[in-house]
C-alpha cells in the first residue's frame, strides 16, 4: 500500500505536469543572447560598442532581423519592463519613437515590426545584485585574490568581445555570444561565489540567490505570457541565457530552438555576383541573385516592350489573368505577376506595382525572358558584364546603383528602370538596408543571357 506522502507526491507531480502542459504545450522558444548596443554601463564589465546607427551596422542588424524572420515568430520578448515596452513599441510603430541604439529597439522592435506584430512582450523585472557585499567579505577574509581573478577573467572576455567588432558583423558577434561554450563561460562567474561566506554571513549565497531569483521571475513571466502554438524569439543580455535556458529546459512541453541555426555569420561583401540557376531539388541560398523563371521562344510584334508587375492575393488569382509569356511567382511574402507587353496593356486586375520600359529589343528571330530575384547586402557588387538584350529592375527593398559608361543610375525601394542591350555594367548595393529586387532580361535566344566584360568602371557609384 502506498504511503499517504507518496500518494500526495504523485498527485502533485501529475497536477504540475498538467498545469505545465496547459500553459506551454507545443511552444517553440528561441533565446538570443545579446550585448548592450547602447552601452549603458549597467554590468560589472561593459563592452565598448560601435555606433549602431552607422549605415554599415544598420545593414548588419537588418541582416540579423531578416535571418531571424525565417523562424516566423508569432511573439517577440525583450529585456524591458512590460509598461515601457508597450509605450515605446506603440511609438515605434507610429514612427514617433526617438532614434535609439538600444538592442530592444534595434533587434526586438525591428523583428516584431517585420513580422507585423502589434505587441512586443516586456519581461524584465528589477533585481538586486549585492556584489559589493561579496567583495567586502572577500577583502576582510583574505580572499581578495579570488575576486581579482574573477574580475580579470570578466574584463578579458569583454575586451575580446570589443575586439571582435573589428572583424565581425553584428550577426557574427551574436553568433559568438550564443555559442554554448560562451554562455557557460559567462555563467561560470556565479558558482564560485557560493564559497564567499561562513556561518551566518553568506554574501555569496545572497548574490547567487538574487541572480537566480531575477532570472526565474523573467522565465515565469515568459511562461505566463506564451500560449500553445506560439513561436517566440526572446532577446536578452547574454548573461541571462544560461539560467533562462535551464528554466525552459525543465518545462517538458517547451521546445527550445537553437539561435545558431538562424543567426547570420560574418560574410565578407559578395563581389562578382551573377544571377544563377538553382538546380532542381536544391534549396535556394538566402543571399545572392537567382533565376526564378525562364520563358523561351518569345516573339513580339514590336521591338519596344514594357514589363508589367502586379501583385495578387493568391496564385490562382494571378494565374487566372496571366497572358502568354507571363510568369507568376511568390517572393517577399507576395504573389507577383510578371507580364511583358505593350505600354497600355489592358488591365489585369490585382494591384499595379510598376510598368517599366521601354525595353528596346535587339533584332532577333526569337527571345528568351529570364526573371531573377536578388537578396543582397549593402556593399555587395555584381560582376562586370553585358546582356544580349535589355535588362530592367524593380527594387522591392533597399537601394542600388548601376554603373555604366553613361554614369550612375540610382534606384531605391519602389523604383525601377531599364537599360539597353550590350551595355557593360556593374551593380552596387548601396544604402544601409538589405536589397530585395527583381531583374528581367529579354535576350536574343541564340546568344547567352550574360557575358563577362573587360570594361573598367571608373567608380561613379562611389561618388
Amino acid at each position: 500500500m502506498k504511503s499517504p506522502a507518496r500518494f500526495t507526491l504523485a498527485i502533485l507531480m501529475t497536477s504540475a505536469a498538467a498545469i505545465a502542459a496547459d500553459a506551454v504545450s507545443t511552444t517553440e522558444i528561441m533565446l538570443v543572447g545579446t550585448f548592450h548596443m547602447a552601452n549603458p554601463g549597467r554590468d560589472l564589465h561593459n563592452v565598448k560598442v560601435d555606433d549602431m546607427l552607422l549605415p554599415r551596422r544598420q545593414a548588419e542588424i537588418e541582416a540579423v532581423a531578416e535571418a531571424l524572420a525565417r523562424f516566423k515568430p508569432t511573439r517577440v520578448a525583450v529585456e524591458w519592463p512590460a509598461d515601457i515596452t508597450n509605450e515605446r513599441y506603440a511609438k515605434f510603430l507610429a514612427g514617433t519613437l526617438p532614434e535609439s541604439r538600444n538592442e530592444v529597439v534595434q533587434l526586438g522592435f525591428r523583428l516584431a515590426s517585420k513580422q507585423k506584430l502589434q505587441q512586443v512582450d516586456g519581461l524584465d523585472v528589477e533585481g538586486d545584485f549585492p556584489f559589493d557585499d561579496v567583495a567586502a567579505w572577500a577583502k576582510a577574509h583574505g580572499r581578495q585574490a579570488q575576486i581579482d581573478r574573477a574580475m580579470a577573467e570578466g574584463e578579458a572576455e569583454v575586451n575580446k568581445l570589443t575586439a571582435l567588432q573589428e572583424t565581425k558583423t553584428v550577426g557574427g558577434v551574436l553568433r559568438y555570444l550564443n555559442e554554448p561554450s560562451e554562455i557557460a563561460l559567462n555563467h561560470s562567474f556565479y558558482p564560485p561565489m557560493l564559497t564567499m561566506g561562513s556561518g551566518s554571513q553568506q554574501p555569496g549565497v545572497k548574490l547567487v540567490s538574487a541572480w537566480h531569483q531575477r532570472n526565474l521571475a523573467i522565465c515565469a513571466r515568459l511562461l505566463q505570457t506564451v500560449k500553445s502554438g506560439d513561436r517566440v524569439v526572446v532577446f536578452y543580455g547574454q548573461g541571462h541565457i544560461y539560467l533562462l535556458r535551464q528554466c525552459l529546459t525543465e518545462q517538458p512541453t517547451v521546445k527550445l530552438v537553437d539561435s545558431l541555426a538562424y543567426l547570420p555569420d560574418s560574410p565578407a561583401p559578395m563581389t562578382q555576383v551573377s544571377c544563377d540557376d538553382v538546380p532542381a531539388g536544391q534549396k535556394r541560398p538566402d543571399f545572392g541573385c537567382f533565376n526564378i523563371a525562364t520563358v523561351p521562344r518569345l516573339k513580339f510584334s514590336s521591338r519596344e516592350v514594357y514589363w508589367h508587375l502586379r501583385t495578387y492575393p493568391t496564385v490562382a488569382a494571378a494565374n487566372a489573368v496571366r497572358g502568354p509569356g507571363g510568369v507568376v511567382v511568390e517572393e517577399d511574402g507576395k504573389v507577383w505577376l510578371s507580364q511583358i507587353g505593350a505600354k497600355d496593356e489592358e488591365s489585369l486586375g490585382g494591384e499595379p506595382v510598376a510598368v517599366l520600359g521601354p525595353m528596346k529589343l535587339p533584332a532577333a528571330k526569337s527571345y528568351t525572358a529570364v526573371l531573377s530575384h536578388a537578396v543582397m547586402h549593402p556593399g555587395d557588387t555584381s560582376r562586370i558584364h553585358t546582356h544580349a538584350g535589355p535588362e530592367a529592375w524593380y527594387v522591392i527593398e533597399g537601394e542600388q546603383c548601376l554603373e555604366t559608361p553613361a554614369g550612375a543610375l540610382r534606384l531605391k525601394a519602389g523604383e525601377g528602370a531599364a537599360v539597353e542591350s550590350d551595355i557593360p555594367m556593374r551593380l552596387h548595393v548601396t544604402g544601409s538596408t538589405i536589397r530585395h529586387a527583381f531583374a528581367l532580361v529579354i535576350h536574343d535566344s541564340t546568344r547567352p543571357r550574360g557575358t563577362s566584360s573587360q570594361w573598367n568602371p571608373p567608380g561613379t557609384c562611389a561618388q
